[in-house]
């Protein structure tokens, strides 16, 4: 009786995303003994791997584990953080390479009717096994570029906290993986017991979004010295009008050459990059000072008032004033 769900474990896997998941299932089960008066656990779990034990990206050992061919098909299969968020893309055939057994295995446990839950870099099993086929997956917001240069194929979107397509589910950051546990636990048993175990543990049931935890990290090793002085004098000058004829000019060359140049270089086009520095300079003065909103946008250089606090809602799923609420001082 009960659910059977196989925990992946992983060299350099994220040790607390890992005992977060079996912490918050185990006091699920007690709820639904102590609290509910049920008379059995509702989650079967297993820390599985193919060898005996393996050391997190912190250090510490995770184990003992259960090799995968012991167990039954699971219900639930849950990928936490595999390797820590913040790695560079060229590491990632090495990763790809480690992972080609769990692949396999997580292609045939798919097959036969286990649901597959990714969770931050975790997800890389998800586009790795091939069973997304396509359909948006979230991640760590910090490894999306990564991950959609890796898996051009697949659709990552990391200002999403939750992607549930019924046979997968692909979840954020690590840390948040305690929210979505509750989120498992009304899906696959009821909400009754998904809010006595978050009342025990005092863990929000809110899965939100992603977007207003990211940071804007603009890329500068593409080894294009003269877009990373435009990069970096935009840094200072963003908050003055600047046009793309006026960037150009600076590197002697055409406007198509130029937003050619930069897009190949950053990603993006120079008026996103611009963008993107006015909003997170925006969202700096609302984090450390009480100036009305529409001082701060002015002050960043934008006259629509209305139009950038449309922006700031898109992109980072709240209005000024909530954001300020939420992470002011």
């Amino acid at each position: 009786m009960g659910i059977n769900i196989a925990v992946v474990v992983t060299e350099r896997c994220h040790a607390s995303s890992v005992f977060s998941v079996v912490d918050m299932l185990l006091a699920s089960n007690y709820c639904n003994g102590k609290l509910l008066k049920n008379s059995f656990d509702v989650f079967n779990i297993s820390l599985v791997g193919f060898d005996q034990q393996y050391r997190a990206s912190n250090g510490y050992i995770v184990g003992p584990l259960v090799n995968p061919d012991n167990i039954e098909v699971p219900d639930l299969v849950i990928v936490p953080g595999t390797v820590e968020s913040v790695f560079r893309s060229d590491r990632m055939d090495e990763q790809l390479a480690r992972y080609h057994s769990w692949f396999q295995l997580i292609r045939n446990w798919h097959l036969a009717g286990a649901v597959i839950c990714g969770a931050c870099t975790g997800n890389i099993f998800l586009a790795g096994s091939g069973i997304a086929q396509g359909r948006p997956l979230t991640c760590h917001w910090i490894s999306e570029p990564v991950l959609s240069q890796a898996f051009p194929s697949e659709r990552f979107n990391a200002k999403e906290m939750l992607f549930d397509h019924g046979d997968i589910i692909s979840l954020g950051g690590a840390y948040a993986i305690q929210h979505i546990v509750l989120y498992l636990i009304e899906k696959f048993v009821n909400r009754e017991l998904a809010m006595a175990t978050s009342k025990l543990m005092m863990v929000e049931p809110e899965k939100g979004l992603q977007s207003p935890f990211r940071l804007f990290l603009p890329d500068k090793k593409h080894g294009d010295s003269a877009i990373k002085d435009i990069q970096e004098w935009l840094e200072v000058h963003f908050r003055r009008a600047v046009s793309i004829s006026d960037l150009a000019s600076r590197m002697n060359i055409s406007e198509r050459q130029f937003c050619r140049r930069f897009k190949n270089a950053t990603g993006g086009s120079p008026g996103n990059y611009i963008q993107r520095l006015r909003l997170e300079f925006v969202k700096q003065r609302l984090e450390s000072n009480n100036n009305s909103p529409s001082s701060i946008i002015w002050d960043a250089g934008y006259e629509d008032v209305s139009s950038f606090r449309r922006l700031f809602k898109r992109e980072t799923g709240m209005t000024m004033n909530e954001y300020r609420r939420r992470f002011g001082t």
